[in-house]
C-alpha cells in the first residue's frame, strides 16, 4: 500500500500538484501581455518580449529540476566513482544549458533593440 497522509491523499500526488501549480503560475505570469502597441515594430518587440519571458521561465523550471535530479544522483552515489562522474557531467550540462538560456535572452534583447 502507498503511504497516505491524514486526508487520504498520496504524498506524491500533493507534491506533483504543487509542482504543476508552480509551473503554471510561472508560465501565466511570463505570458502577461504588454501595453497596447501602436506600430508594427512595437507589436513585434512586445511579442518577442513575451516569447522570451515564456522561454526563460520554462528553461528555469527545467534547469531547477535538472539540478535537483543531479543532486539526488550525487547524494545516492554512495562513493561510486562512475555515478559521481555521471552526476558531475549532468551538472555541467545543466549549467551550460542555463548559460545558453541567458545568452539567447541577450540575443533576443539585442534583436529587439535593432528593430526599434
Amino acid at each position: 500500500m502507498s503511504e497516505k497522509d491524514i486526508r487520504g491523499i498520496r504524498k506524491w500526488e500533493v507534491i506533483g500538484y504543487g509542482v504543476l501549480s508552480i509551473c503554471l503560475n510561472i508560465l501565466m505570469s511570463a505570458m502577461g501581455f504588454a501595453a497596447a502597441a501602436t506600430s508594427p515594430q512595437q507589436e513585434l518587440v512586445s511579442t518577442l518580449d513575451n516569447v522570451k519571458n515564456l522561454l526563460i521561465a520554462m528553461g528555469s523550471v527545467i534547469a531547477a529540476i535538472g539540478y535537483i535530479l543531479t543532486a539526488y544522483m550525487w547524494m545516492t552515489s554512495t562513493g561510486n566513482p562512475e555515478q559521481r562522474t555521471k552526476a558531475r557531467k549532468y551538472f555541467m550540462d545543466v549549467t551550460f544549458g542555463i548559460f545558453l538560456l541567458f545568452i539567447s535572452s541577450f540575443l533576443v534583447q539585442l534583436a529587439q533593440s535593432l528593430v526599434v
